[in-house]
């Protein structure tokens, strides 16, 4: 063994050199390579310049120096075995750096993703303990952990955040007008939903938006600019279409903007989620609850980066909460971050993640934001709210359940084949959206209180939409199968004065927003913009959409708008939720509907329960419900089995009876080797206090037929839940 004096208690300075350079090629590059690509990040945690850099000192030193700390402790404990400890700190680095190359590259080589990097750890230890061309390469390599971190800082798109800069704004004229402006982004909003079977707004489950379209214009052919949210609402804000080039989502990245044309003559109540276009010296943060940089929070999701890029992707799916859906941990559709995802994947997974932790309180948000309204002219009230974005938290009355991450979303963003775990996931996105509409209903009241309403512009509308059919991408990227679903947004514009509505088949989209506030503000847009006005006298003829892909530089992507603008989704959401029906009521109609609404007594039952048991952990909170307590237990998940233990091989269909009716009937699905059940029980199926819940199977070729399947002593499954 040829490394070092075999006497040294305390490692050499080479040894040191090289604890540093292979900790930046197993730690850091990693971590800078992705968070590189989504600086949106660091201004969703409300991060600035000193931030990053403190990330950078850590991530690229603070690893290396604790090794050291060790190696010197065992040194100085036992002086023999101080090279033993460098050589394991050595091999450890190595195998970090295998890991992570595997994971990257070789996501699906199975149970080699253990075994290999461990093997090589193994090897590349052996070589570089006995050859001195290896440490010599080693000791130059060592060079990284100076050049990674600076490259981070001053070179990726991260430096906008880094280096202090201004960049110039166009000239603001003056603003001659004094209407009272409101604009709402929703996030993540498929406008199907709110069509009923006539493919107008349906009054019944969401009054608030078609009381809105009643007062003004709708656009049910709207479209969004973009994809993301990180581009999204800045094209919103800016009306500039996005392009491949990265931006912070800042007033760094985009200095005009609605907030610097109105600014300066304005009131402004701003509640910006996770861009940050106000500058400060226009908007108090303390206007967004008082959210600040968060560095616990922030070294968490940093950490949990990490960590997937790190862990094998089967077994992140199974141990790690999933980038994709909040980082809270729900259920199993994680996915790991690897170079077969779909392009784009990981920033959109990280950017997502994010988003739901920050705004972990979003009712709160809104209301906040509706609290700060106040009367008068010459006012702007803007708010970007994650909500009806997953997670699915929430009903029509704003009571809460245990929900979390969609079933049957998998780690590539796309939904599984199997049609009804898709329809149960659109069908929370239903409820979660009533509940949007409550919140409308709530904002509409406090602008009345004030008087501001009739007198104000006012703008609905959300930053993109999101895709529910099976086996396509919920997100990204963007295809001619999802575009449909993504493009299309809500887009409700109720002019000062308005007293007719209007519906309005023009081809209107989100970069259209600022030159229509401009014109009823009085305001002159100096910088070059697309869009016009979406109520003057005339507008242009649009025929195509083009948009740029998330991540992608390969040019723009084109959409002839009639085969986008189509409401494809339409047809299968009132066949399975029905149309002009409270929400309160919902439930999914398919095999087996014949049985909903019927008492149990009226079913025929053969004798004894069916050759099935099941196993539980949300049947317990359905023996007390209290809906004082803010939260109501529809979302039952569990795992069925043999009476024998063995796991089910079939998949039966299931009927659950709440106090003696039948109020959901739907299929069981298999899932890691497990068949398992996930339901939503209609929310007016519950009563306060004791509710009894029982499941049936559908007895296959029988007629009318249940047989209970009773719940098993074992320890129970939620499936999406944390």
């Amino acid at each position: 063994m040829r490394l070092g004096n075999t006497r040294r208690r305390l490692p050499s300075p080479v040894e040191a050199l090289h604890l540093f350079g292979l900790s930046a090629f197993a730690v850091a590059q990693p971590l800078y390579a992705i968070l590189s690509r989504s600086p949106e990040f660091f201004v969703a945690h409300r991060a600035a310049g000193m931030d990053v850099v403190a990330l950078a000192i850590l991530v690229s030193f603070a690893l290396p120096a604790v090794l050291l700390a060790f190696e010197g402790l065992v040194g100085l404990v036992w002086p023999a075995a101080r090279r033993v400890a460098h050589l394991g700190c050595v091999a450890g680095l190595f195998a970090v750096f295998g890991f992570v190359t595997m994971n990257r590259f070789a996501s699906g080589a199975g149970s080699l993703l253990l075994v290999l990097p461990l093997l090589a750890a193994a090897v590349g230890a052996a070589i570089y303990a006995q050859s001195r061309t290896a440490m010599r390469f080693v000791t130059i390599a060592s060079a990284a952990s100076l050049l990674l971190p600076l490259n981070f800082l001053f070179v990726t798109p991260v430096s906008a955040i880094v280096l202090p800069h201004r960049t110039p704004t166009a000239a603001v004229p003056a603003v001659s007008g004094d209407t009272p402006v409101v604009l709402v982004v929703f996030d993540e909003f498929n406008p199907t939903a709110l069509l009923d079977a006539s493919r107008n707004v349906d009054t019944v489950r969401f009054p608030n938006f078609a009381s809105l379209a009643r007062d003004g214009w709708w656009f049910p052919k709207a479209t969004a600019a973009y994809t993301a949210t990180f581009k999204a609402v800045p094209a919103i804000l800016g009306g500039e279409p996005p392009g491949p080039e990265p931006r912070l989502p800042s007033a760094k990245g985009y200095p005009d903007n609605l907030f610097t044309l109105l600014g300066r003559s304005y009131e402004l109540n701003v509640s910006e989620t996770v861009t940050e276009l106000c500058p400060p010296d226009l908007c108090s943060r303390e206007g967004e609850g008082g959210r600040r940089f968060d560095p616990r929070l922030f070294a968490a999701d940093v950490q949990l980066v990490f960590l997937h890029a790190l862990v094998p992707s089967p077994y992140a799916e199974r141990w790690l909460p999933p980038l994709d859906t909040g980082w809270k941990g729900f259920g199993r559709a994680g996915g790991g971050i690897t170079d077969e995802a779909a392009p784009g994947a990981a920033e959109d997974m990280i950017m997502r993640n994010a988003n739901a932790r920050i705004a972990s309180d979003r009712p709160a948000e809104f209301r906040a934001f509706v609290d700060r309204i106040r009367p008068g002219h010459r006012t702007l009230d803007f708010v970007h709210v994650l909500l009806p974005h997953d997670p699915y938290d929430y009903l029509p009355d704003g009571l809460a359940y245990d929900g979390g991450n969609s079933i049957g979303r998998l780690p590539d963003d796309r939904w599984a084949d199997d049609p009804y775990l898709v329809d149960l996931s659109y069908q929370r996105f239903l409820l979660q959206l009533g509940f949007v509409d409550r919140l409308l209903g709530e904002l509409v009241a406090k602008l009345e209180a004030v008087g501001k309403y009739d007198d104000a512009l006012v703008i609905v509308t959300a930053d993109h939409g999101k895709s529910f059919r099976p086996g396509v991408y919920t997100r990204n990227p963007l295809t001619t199968e999802n575009a449909p679903d993504l493009l299309p947004i809500p887009m409700f514009v109720k002019l000062p004065h308005q007293r007719t509505g209007m519906r309005s088949d023009r081809p209107v989209s989100s970069l259209d927003i600022l030159p229509t506030i401009a014109r009823e503000a009085g305001a002159t847009v100096s910088w070059p913009i697309p869009g016009s006005p979406m109520t003057g006298a005339a507008f242009p003829e649009r025929p195509t959409i083009e948009i740029w892909r998330p991540s992608e530089v390969g040019g723009p992507v084109s959409f002839a708008r009639d085969a986008v603008a189509t409401y494809p989704l339409l047809d299968r959401e009132i066949a399975t939720f029905g149309s002009g029906l409270p929400l309160a009521d919902l439930t999914r109609r398919g095999e087996g509907a014949e049985f909903l609404g019927k008492a149990v007594a009226e079913l025929q039952a053969p004798d004894g329960a069916a050759d099935l048991v099941f196993a539980s952990d949300d049947w317990d909170a359905l023996g007390n419900v209290d809906p004082n307590s803010g939260r109501l237990p529809v979302y039952l998940r569990g795992v069925l089995a043999n009476r024998d233990g063995r796991a089910s091989a079939d998949r039966p269909l299931l009927a659950f009876a709440v106090n003696g009716r039948i109020r959901a009937v739907v299929p069981s699905y298999a899932e890691g080797g497990e068949t398992r059940f996930a339901v939503m029980l209609p929310p007016s199926a519950l009563q306060s206090g004791r509710n009894e819940v029982r499941l049936y199977r559908v007895v296959p070729g029988a007629s009318g037929t249940l047989a209970e399947v009773l719940r098993s002593l074992r320890g129970g499954d939620r499936s999406g839940a944390d």
